[in-house]
């Protein structure tokens, strides 16, 4: 999987000149809110489904999709505080891994994780169990991360 990502600097300076990262003028509280809520209501229904299905079918599929889909809101909430719109999710992850270092969000795991969840939605791709057991540590930190950040710059 390594073999896909590219370097940081080369994407964030693709992503500029192809005019992903697109500025907004109004900061939008009221998006940010409801994609956390989103977000944060997701993460209840993965908590009491639990994963019975994944260990039973040794398909981690789906709690992979659902889980980049719950990091994903976040992302884009947090970016709306950047003023930013992004055009993709490559482009968002080189935005807020360059723009952000102080999160402390590796490029290659993100990137990883994304370009999985593209195989499972447009390859029918399964994750297997070693797979989903190398990014499920990550996803919870990055999405515990964001989640506090959020809520700390909606407190401001």
């Amino acid at each position: 999987m390594k073999s896909k990502i590219t370097e940081l600097d080369r994407e964030y300076n693709k992503c500029v000149a192809d005019g992903f990262i697109i500025p907004k003028y109004d900061l939008d509280k009221d998006l940010i809110a409801s994609l956390l809520s989103r977000a944060e209501t997701g993460l209840e229904r993965l908590h009491m489904t639990g994963d019975a299905f994944e260990k039973q079918s040794k398909d981690y599929s789906f709690m992979l999709r659902d889980n980049y889909e719950i990091l994903r809101m976040l992302i884009d909430a947090y970016l709306l505080f950047d003023k930013v719109n992004i055009g993709n999710h490559l482009c968002s992850n080189a935005y807020l891994c360059t723009k952000h270092p102080e999160f402390e969000f590796d490029w290659e795991i993100l990137e990883t994780m994304r370009i999985l969840r593209n195989e499972v939605n447009y390859r029918g791709k399964k994750v297997t169990s070693e797979q989903w057991n190398s990014l499920s540590l990550p996803f919870k930190i990055y999405i515990q991360s964001l989640q506090e950040i959020i809520k700390e710059k909606l407190r401001e």
